[in-house]
């Protein structure tokens, strides 16, 4: 039997054994009992530590939120104030030339002497080109700019009345500026552009005034798309700034699940833990009982039931079909005869024995193996047993093939195995007792492994009579019982050369045929089939054949009863 499969049945029995009144359910209930003060204590804890997580990661929230709400506070009036026309006017004013033009300093007196010859200048310049015109006949057209307005210019875009023409000539950067794109205006027509920088006065500052406007008009452009620029990054900050914030409430929401999810899952383990760790613990006592009294043993794969083990569970089983059998098969089954003949002293080997106990034998044994210990077990106990002169050899063979997984055959085939074991042991102890199981092949077993058995395989019903044949031909008993548990047609044989075959069923039930025919040459022997819910009547019948030919009888029966066929047969047989 497998660790798992051991512990399975531990924590069953444990936990049908929970749910009444006994011992076990007053201890769990005491360690529930504790357990539940240190749940609360620890279940506090955990809502603490979940509180605190969460004001924690709510209070970062906050705090990043806030943040966010001054970015943006930020942006959007960055984003207004780009907007702003003034602000592109303000910017144009703040320009280097055309402060000097705006808000120039007041020029010192030899600025204002320089302004005087260069404005003499120019004027001699324009009364030469004048009178050279009217020489040559050459009259220019009339200027777009009045002479009388030339001094005071209101610049395009500024919206202010400024000294251009005092301003250009006392600021040589503004003046280079000025030239640099006259000449550039004039790039193709080299004349034009000598005329306009070193004509006369009046276009010279025409060509000036055109020349000055155009930078503005270029500084505007590009403040402009500066400002463009610019509130399209603010914008694409806003909406940044907005996602941001979505995304920073869902992840604060989904933390908030999180942290609920993992309180709920913290919770439900506490409540698991309170609820199953008295049961565990019992669990554990339990095991280490059982190891103490020689029902478990620690095996390579973990705990494992011993015989002593099955054994006390094959006393349960008997007891539990003995009560569904009439009375008058009760006072029979399992027992023999009182007999008047010779007693020995020998360990118990059944419950039932207790009866016969010899009370200052036991009490000797158990000081013996144990002083230290007030408590006698089961094998401190000597038994006045009554020798009989009769013995039985019972051979218990049932089919382990696929087919008896189904509506539980096979568990029944067990129980019904270990309840005639008991009742032959019970009805004398030097009694044998042989164990088989068979599919394709048979095994030959002992209680731990016929309890531990799964089903596979095919039926190989020849097989089994035949070593069933070498176990009855080999035993010294007075009476050999052979039971046979199947609940099918047989589906192998073995060859002559030893070797299993499935498949073929006519030549599997002549293999068995004749199998049964040399088992009933076997002298004192008698052969019980037991045909488990047959399918169709070709079952009854081939079992019919193997039971006739092995001079034996055929019982069919369903899982419910098959103990208690067996048990009755069997006490018959003993009258």
């Amino acid at each position: 039997m497998t660790e798992g499969g051991v512990k399975a049945g531990l924590e069953q029995g444990v936990r049908e054994l929970s749910k009444g009144d006994g011992g076990i359910a007053r201890a769990i209930q005491r360690m529930r009992q504790r357990s539940d003060a240190q749940m609360e204590s620890s279940r506090a804890k955990a809502e603490e530590g979940t509180r605190k997580e969460v004001e924690t990661l709510r209070q970062r929230w906050q705090k990043a939120s806030v943040k966010r709400s001054e970015e943006r506070e930020r942006t959007v009036r960055d984003f207004k104030a780009a907007e702003s026309t003034v602000t592109i006017d303000d910017a144009i004013m703040e320009d280097e030339l055309v402060s000097l033009v705006v808000e120039g300093p007041e020029p010192t007196a030899w600025q204002r002497f320089v302004i005087w010859l260069r404005k003499l200048w120019y004027r001699f310049r324009s009364a030469l080109a004048r009178f050279w015109r009217w020489i040559t006949g050459n009259r220019p057209a009339p200027l777009a700019t009045a002479r009388a307005g030339r001094k005071r210019l209101l610049l395009k875009g500024i919206g202010y009345e400024s000294e251009f023409g005092e301003a250009l000539f006392s600021s040589p950067a503004l003046k280079r500026e000025v030239d640099e794109r006259i000449r550039a205006r004039n790039a193709g027509d080299e004349g034009e552009a000598r005329v306009s920088l070193y004509g006369d006065e009046d276009r010279y500052m025409q060509a000036a005034v055109e020349a000055f406007e155009e930078y503005i008009r270029e500084k505007r452009h590009g403040l402009k798309e500066g400002q463009t620029a610019k509130k399209r990054r603010l914008e694409e900050r806003l909406r940044k700034l907005t996602d941001e914030e979505r995304e920073s409430q869902r992840e604060l929401e989904r933390r908030l699940e999180e942290l609920a999810k993992a309180r709920e899952k913290e919770l439900a383990k506490l409540e698991e833990e309170a609820t199953e760790a008295p049961r565990k613990a019992v669990e554990k006592e339990v095991m280490e009982y059982f190891k103490r009294m020689g029902y478990l043993r620690e095996g390579p794969e973990g705990p494992a039931y011993t015989s002593r083990m099955i054994d006390r569970f094959a006393e349960l089983v008997y007891a539990q079909e003995m009560e569904a059998l009439p009375s008058r098969l009760q006072a029979r089954t399992g027992q023999s005869e009182a007999l008047q003949g010779t007693y020995e002293k020998t360990r118990m080997r059944t419950v039932h024995e207790i009866s016969r106990m010899d009370i200052i034998e036991s009490i000797v044994s158990a000081r013996t193996m144990h002083p230290h210990h007030r408590h006698m077990e089961d094998e401190d106990l000597i038994i006045n047993h009554e020798v009989s002169s009769e013995r039985s050899h019972v051979i218990l063979m049932f089919d382990k093939s696929s087919s008896m997984e189904e509506n539980n055959r096979l568990l029944a085939a067990k129980k019904a195995v270990l309840a005639l074991y008991k009742a032959a042991k019970r009805a004398n102890p030097r009694n044998i007792v042989d164990l088989a199981t068979f599919d394709t092949v048979v095994n030959v077993t002992d209680l731990n492994e016929l309890w531990a058995s799964t089903p596979s395989g095919f039926t190989n019903t020849g097989a089994a009579l035949k070593v069933a044949r070498q176990l009855a031909g080999a035993s010294r008993a007075d009476k050999k019982l052979v039971y046979l548990i199947t609940d099918g047609l047989p589906e192998a044989y073995t060859t002559k050369e030893g070797k299993s075959k499935a498949g073929d069923r006519k030549l599997s039930l002549e293999y068995a045929l004749e199998q049964a025919g040399q088992l009933a040459r076997v002298r004192d022997q008698r052969v019980i089939v037991l045909l488990l819910e047959p399918e169709a009547d070709i079952y009854v019948e081939a079992a019919t054949q193997i039971a006739k030919r092995a001079a034996g009888s055929l019982i069919v029966t369903d899982p419910k009863h098959l103990a208690g066929e067996m048990l009755v047969d069997y006490a018959r047989a003993e009258v």
